[in-house]
């Protein structure tokens, strides 16, 4: 799942980064981080992610 798809993921389900890390049990720093590109999100994240897309 590429930077701006997570972006979009959220602004589509009107999420703040804090929503998306409580629904994915991670940091919200961890969700900054990888719509900042510096890191990207773990199989179990992806996962999610791709379901509620």
């Amino acid at each position: 799942m590429s930077i701006s798809e997570i972006k979009e993921l959220r602004y589509k389900h009107g999420w703040t980064q804090e929503d998306l890390a409580a629904k994915l049990a991670c940091n919200v720093s961890s969700v900054q981080k990888w719509e900042q590109g510096l890191r990207h999100p773990g199989p179990k994240a992806r996962k999610k992610m791709e379901a509620w897309k």
